[in-house]
Order: C-alpha cells, then sequence, then structure tokens
C-alpha cells in the first residue's frame, strides 16, 4: 500500500540538485505546478559491476557525445568491463572504442 501523504517526505530542488535514492523506496514525480519553467529529469539504474545496466547508454548515447565525456561517466555508461572479463569488445575493454590511442595491444583476460 503506497504512503500517505502526511507520511511523504518532498524532495524540493533547485537548478543543478541531484537526488539519489535507493530502488526500493517508493517514488512519484509529483506535480510540476510551474507555468514558465520546463524541467528535465535523468534517471540511470545500476546494477553489481558483474552485471550491465538496464538501458544501454552506450547504444543510446552517440559515440560523438560519449568521447566528450570524463572518462569514469564513460565507464558508468557501460564502456568499462568487469571481472572476469564481462562486456568485452573484441576481446578489448570496450573503453578503447572511445579511446583508442589508450590501447596497448591485446590483453589477457
Amino acid at each position: 500500500m503506497p504512503p500517505r501523504v502526511e507520511e511523504c517526505i518532498f524532495a524540493e530542488m533547485d537548478k543543478g540538485d541531484a537526488f539519489i535514492m535507493l530502488a526500493s523506496a517508493y517514488h512519484g514525480g509529483g506535480n510540476n505546478t510551474t507555468k514558465d519553467q520546463r524541467r528535465l529529469m535523468f534517471a540511470t539504474f545500476s546494477v553489481r559491476g558483474y552485471m550491465r545496466q538496464e538501458e544501454n547508454q552506450y547504444l543510446a548515447v552517440p559515440q560523438e557525445v560519449a568521447k566528450t565525456f570524463d572518462r569514469d561517466i564513460q565507464e558508468f555508461m557501460g564502456y568499462s568491463m568487469s571481472d572476469p572479463a564481462g562486456g568485452f569488445v573484441e576481446e578489448m575493454d570496450p573503453i578503447f572504442v572511445l579511446r583508442p590511442e589508450e590501447a596497448k595491444g591485446p590483453t589477457d583476460f
């Protein structure tokens, strides 16, 4: 049964704020009552490192755009491997698709 309104906590945020929550939390979008503002929400879901994310960001975001991101964001998007050798591309770490200059040749898993 969903919580009653008096049991809820509202996350009112300013431009640039971020909100991180567990997926087990009961949540809803609430009402956007602004008349002259546009709101954008970005949601991503992650799981243990040896599994892949729910949505394939490396397919949803063009490589030209992904190349402009910092390496940690690229890896979070899925351009990374997890032990033991999960997520490789042509027997290489997928980060080398975006950063070929960092490839040192064939790797041994």
